[in-house]
Parts: C-alpha cells; sequence; structure tokens
C-alpha cells in the first residue's frame, strides 16, 4: 500500500464520521424548547406554521451541504497526486467544520429579523440572568487524583520517549509517542474546565437545580475519564511495539493507524451514548423546569459563537448540540480563539508546503568538492572526501519510511531496510540509476532529477 493510498484511508476512517457527526447534531438542533436557531419565541408572534416553514427550509439546506460534503472526500482516492489530495481533505474538513453551520447562522438572522419585526423586541433588551446560591453554586465531580493515574502513565512513557528511545530502532516515533500522551492531560484540563462551570438554574428549588448539575457533570466527567484512558491505552500500544521492534501487522505504523481508528470508533460510541443519556437527563428535570432560560441571544454570534463581557465564564453550555464552548469575551476565550485561528491559518499553508514539495523537482550537483541535494532547500552536502564507498544502483532496496516525504516521485529523509538498516534517501523512485554513498557512518540513496544528471555525479566523481 503506497503513502497516498494509506493517507486517504486513515484519513476517510477517522475523519469521515465528524460529517455524519455534525449533521446530526444540527439536524435536530433548530427547534428546542421554544426555541428556534437560538432565538426564543412566543406563540403570539410566531405561528406553528411558521416554525414548520422555518424547519423545512432549514433541513433542505442542511441536506444539500450534506450530500455535496459526502461525496468529495472520494475525489481523493482518484487524483494522483498527494498533496492535491490531502488538500482536497483540509478544505472538506474546514467546510464540515465552519461552511455547514452556514444554514444555522442564516436561520438565527432570520429569527432576529422575524422576532423584532413581529413582536416589536430587538432582542437587545430584557437580559435575564439567574444565579443559584446554595453553596454559592460550587458543585464539583471532579477529584484532584481521578485523572492522575492516566495522566501519569502517558507522561512517564513521554519522557522515556524522549530520553529513552533515542539509541533505539524506531527513534523517531518518540515524536508521535509524546503528542499521543500529551492529549491525556489535554483531555484533564477540558474535563477540569467543565467541571467549574457555573451551576445550571432551570428551578426556582436549589435542591432541583443542585442535583440537575452534579448529574451533567458526572456523565461529562465519565466522558473525559473514557477519553484519557483511551487515549493512554493506545500510547502504550504504540511504545510497547517501538520497544518489541515488532514489524508486520504490530508495527508501530501500523498501530498509530488502527490504534487512531479504534480509538475514534470507541469515542464516537461513547459519545452517541452519553448524547442519549444527556437527553433523558434533560427529559427527566423537564417537569422540575419552572423558570425559562436565561435571555442572552443577544450575546450569540450566529447562535454558536458566545461573546458575553458581561460573564466571567470561560465555558458555557452550548446553543445547540451538547456539551460547551468559550466565552470568546474572557481572556481565555481570546486564546482559544487566536488559537484557532493559527490553526486554521496553518491548513492552507501546510497544503502549499506539500505541493512544493511534490512538484518542485529535486537536484543533485557537484559543488565545491561537496555532493549537494536541493529541492526547495538545500537538503544534504556530502564532502567528497568524506565519502568511504559509492555505486551505482539501478534499484533501491524495499524500504520503510520512519520520517520525510513518500510521495509516487519523491522519497526523502530517514527510512529503514532489512540491508542497511537506517537510511538517508533523497531521490526520485521512478528514476533507474541512484548513487549508494556511505559517509561519516551515513548510509545515502540519492539521485538527480533523472538519470543523466545522476550519472552525471556518478562519473564527476570517479574521473577525480
Amino acid at each position: 500500500m503506497n503513502d497516498s493510498l494509506f493517507m486517504n484511508i486513515l484519513l476517510l476512517v477517522c475523519m469521515y464520521p465528524i460529517l455524519l457527526i455534525v449533521y446530526y447534531i444540527l439536524k435536530n438542533a433548530a427547534l428546542k424548547d421554544h426555541t428556534l436557531f437560538g432565538i426564543r419565541f412566543s406563540d403570539e408572534w410566531l405561528s406553528k406554521e411558521d416554525v414548520e416553514n422555518l424547519k423545512k427550509e432549514y433541513q433542505r439546506s442542511l441536506k444539500r451541504y450534506l450530500l455535496i460534503l459526502a461525496f468529495l472526500p472520494f475525489l481523493s482516492f482518484l487524483i494522483p497526486f498527494f498533496s492535491i489530495s490531502i488538500t482536497l481533505w483540509m478544505v472538506w474538513l474546514f467546510a464540515v467544520l465552519v461552511l455547514i453551520f452556514i444554514p444555522f447562522a442564516q436561520g438565527n438572522r432570520k429569527m432576529k429579523v422575524l422576532k423584532a419585526e413581529r413582536s416589536g423586541l430587538s432582542g437587545q433588551d430584557g437580559d435575564v440572568r439567574y444565579t443559584e446560591l446554595k453553596s454559592l453554586g460550587a458543585i464539583r465531580t471532579i477529584r484532584w487524583f481521578d485523572f492522575l493515574p492516566a495522566t501519569l502513565l502517558s507522561l512517564g512513557i513521554a519522557i522515556y520517549s524522549l530520553v529513552g528511545l533515542r539509541t533505539q530502532r524506531y527513534a523517531e516515533f518518540s515524536y508521535v509517542i509524546v503528542i499521543y500522551a500529551l492529549c491525556t492531560p489535554l483531555f484533564w484540563l477540558i474535563a477540569h474546565c467543565m467541571d467549574k462551570m457555573k451551576t445550571s438554574v432551570i428551578s426556582t428549588n436549589s435542591d432541583v437545580n443542585v442535583n440537575y448539575t452534579r448529574a451533567d457533570k458526572l456523565l461529562w466527567k465519565n466522558v473525559w475519564m473514557v477519553c484519557s484512558w483511551a487515549n493512554t491505552l493506545c500510547t502504550a500500544l504504540i511504545f510497547l511495539s517501538v520497544l518489541l521492534e515488532t514489524d508486520g501487522v504490530l508495527s508501530p505504523g501500523a498501530l498509530i493507524l488502527w490504534g487512531s481508528v479504534l480509538m475514534c470508533l470507541v469515542l464516537m460510541c461513547f459519545g452517541m451514548y452519553a448524547t442519549k443519556k444527556e437527553r433523558k437527563l434533560s427529559k427527566h428535570y423537564a417537569a422540575y423546569k419552572d423558570l425559562p432560560d436565561e435571555d442572552n441571544e443577544r450575546y450569540w454570534i450566529g447562535g454558536m459563537i458566545y461573546n458575553n463581557p458581561h460573564d466571567r465564564h470561560t465555558m458555557v453550555p452550548k446553543s445547540i448540540g451538547i456539551g460547551t464552548t468559550v466565552n470568546i469575551a474572557t481572556p481565555v476565550g481570546k486564546i482559544c480563539m487566536g488559537i484557532t485561528a493559527l490553526a486554521l491559518l496553518f491548513i492552507p499553508l501546510s497544503c502549499v508546503w506539500a505541493m512544493l514539495e511534490e512538484f518542485t523537482p529535486i537536484s543533485l550537483s557537484l559543488q565545491n568538492s561537496e555532493i549537494v541535494a536541493t529541492q526547495i532547500k538545500t537538503d544534504y552536502r556530502i564532502p567528497v572526501d568524506s565519502i568511504t564507498d559509492m555505486e551505482l544502483v539501478h534499484e533501491i532496496p524495499k524500504s520503510r519510511r520512519t520520517n520525510g516525504t513518500g510521495m509516487d516521485h519523491l522519497l526523502k529523509g530517514t527510512f529503514r531496510n532489512s540491508e542497511d538498516g537506517k537510511v538517508q534517501f533523497f531521490l526520485n523512485p521512478n528514476n533507474h540509476d541512484f548513487l549508494r554513498i556511505e559517509a561519516d557512518d551515513v548510509i545515502y540513496y540519492l539521485s538527480g532529477y533523472d538519470d543523466a544528471e545522476t550519472l552525471e555525479i556518478y562519473e564527476n566523481i570517479y574521473s577525480k
């Protein structure tokens, strides 16, 4: 299986469910407790027929987005170029996370206009807020040691990977292990932020508010506990495969693929379970609800982004779906927005870099008694005096990439094979002539743009 097909399968399995989850959430998010697209309404100014028409228009628009986005990922399997295929996936992910919310935002804007026209309210007045004073509203379900075992195990694996795997065969995988390991304390941080959210006020009875909030927070505590242990288990399996230096189906690369797939499936299934549990919880406490929802709709941009400078809480319940979102008016919220903006900026930059790598031709030249391998930049400089062995070969050994670029027309970086062990590749695998060079205890496999360029380097060195 080539790298392009491997990547497309991995992205399809891990990312395609995101579309289905987002669609499922949005499909059921329009109408909720006399609130349409995040705007509260009354039967006096919006009839049942009006509500049904707005819902039908929203569902039609949402289905159009779903059909287009459901089809696009499969085009990546028809594209022969790795960089263009990855770019398609990145554009698709952006569309799923941003563009598919456009129908809801349009409905939210339309409802604000209708509310102003029919009810005489602009949405800028009547900001009602409720606060639970029992126990000062402080309900905590997470103890400091709940996430500690998983976090210590993950961090221990990360530290050993950075320090102890430097001399191991798969040292390059240490960075992948560290990235996985750091997700565990991240889940702890998210759980802690959600646990600090203010008490939900749905009733004039304080006991109802406290019990409802505690049950909801316990549910989400369990969600993040499952996330942390699933991630820790996946990290440990990859770490053990590196230590044991296994090949075949239990190789680190295979475990990264199947571990990621399995973790996505586990989290998706448990997320669906948590969604149903939260709905049952809300349905159970609906009979005790004797207060309207807080009238803070003017602080929701498009019904989805919360921007309330009068609310000191960083994490707040989402206006649609389940879970929480950040208040971007708080300092932490601004930092989160900045990180999000940088991540969105990184997507097109990474796609451009991938295209440059794939479509910029490689070059091999002899300059000042050095073999210089250049593509976007100078990748290798090998002094001729340091070469202990050089031969012209007509095929490269079957190798596995551990760090670098693996495309149909470019192999560059660190690879491993059974003949040489760790080697450095800089070549076009479609060529027929390659240089195998040993210099300073490093083995290189190099080629020029074409066979003529490779042969010229070989002949120039041996003529001296």
